[in-house]
């Protein structure tokens, strides 16, 4: 980093003909204001930064935890309803006990085989298109990815 004093020797102030020295003092701390602003904005501009990052962060964070909420939420709600709807065929912890499908072997990516099942029916399962609201289907769906394998 060039110093305020650097810079004047490197512009060449200091070696102007008939230059009085008010004049060069007076350009002098004109050249050390604009050199301790540049460095003191370049500063500034990091601090800034690192406060809008923490607070940012601090948002994510935040959203991240109520996402996670709404998710347990859902998941408690959803096992009720597998219980009711669902444990009778599919197992109480959704370990298949013979002929219905093991619902932990499903993955994160497969939800819309999952929705087309559950509203079309297969195999042996029936439709449950109309006694199933689709908030009620989201439920079974968040409670199955806490009871999942994968």
């Amino acid at each position: 980093m060039t110093s305020p004093a650097g810079l004047l020797v490197a512009r060449g102030r200091f070696g102007l003909p008939g230059a009085s020295v008010a004049a060069r003092a007076s350009q002098f701390k004109l050249d050390a204001a604009l050199w301790m602003f540049e460095h003191a904005g370049s500063s500034f501009k990091k601090c800034w930064r690192g406060i809008f990052m923490l607070k940012l962060t601090a948002v994510l964070l935040f959203a991240h935890a109520a996402c996670a909420a709404a998710h347990a939420q859902d998941a408690a709600a959803g096992g009720e309803i597998y219980k009711e709807k669902c444990a009778e065929c599919h197992g109480p912890r959704m370990a298949s006990t013979g002929g219905a499908a093991d619902l932990r072997e499903l993955k994160g990516d497969e939800r819309a085989r999952f929705d087309k099942a559950v509203k079309e029916g297969k195999g042996q399962m029936p439709s449950w298109d109309g006694m199933l609201t689709p908030e009620e289907i989201d439920q079974i769906w968040a409670y199955q990815r806490t009871r999942s394998k994968d």
